[in-house]
């Protein structure tokens, strides 16, 4: 179902993957995709927020948004917080299917942040449209298309809402070119 959304918070949880993982417990399939996710940086980084709590918080969490086009189930993960983001809130993001008792990458970039699941399917799977902020007025789009394995980056645009000729002026419309 597109569209459904569900947060998953990892401080205790993937802590407490890693250990069951480690010792040979099987863990559920949300964690057994964070930790499919996480590489040893993003290990490195999640342990030193869990043992340091403060005024950034402890917690760091995915948004997974799992979707069922015909090509079968997919997963959209944006990484949330310091661990996955800039300062700016442009985070990873990665689309993965099931495969057996792990997951396959179909797309693994980062500066993301938004997206959006267009009705245009390609080989199966929805079109999707990542935008990267760039600053108050402007933001970068690439549409990737799934091509059979993976998805590709097939356009690119630059938005700009700030008008050219008057800096002061803002644009109700984007001025749209192409990267």
């Amino acid at each position: 179902m597109i569209g459904q959304a569900m947060r998953v918070s990892l401080s205790a949880t993937i802590l407490a993957v890693l250990s069951a993982t480690a010792a040979g417990q099987s863990a559920t399939p949300s964690t057994r995709l964070q930790q499919f996710l996480i590489d040893a940086r993003d290990r490195q980084c999640i342990a030193i927020f869990a043992q340091h709590p403060g005024p950034i918080p402890a917690v760091q969490s995915f948004e997974i948004t799992k979707t069922s086009p015909a090509g079968g189930p997919q997963y959209i993960v944006q990484g949330r917080g310091a661990c996955f983001c800039s300062p700016t809130g442009n985070c990873s993001f990665w689309v993965v299917v099931p495969a057996g008792d792990s997951f396959r990458v179909l797309l693994r970039t980062s500066g993301v942040q938004n997206f959006l699941i267009k009705s245009q399917i390609t080989r199966g799977r929805p079109d999707l449209d990542l935008s990267m902020h760039g600053s108050a007025f402007d933001s970068t789009h690439r549409l990737y298309r799934f091509d059979g394995q993976t998805y590709r980056k097939t356009e690119c645009s630059e938005w700009n809402y700030q008008d050219k000729n008057d800096p002061d002026h803002i644009l109700s419309e984007p001025r749209i070119t192409q990267c």
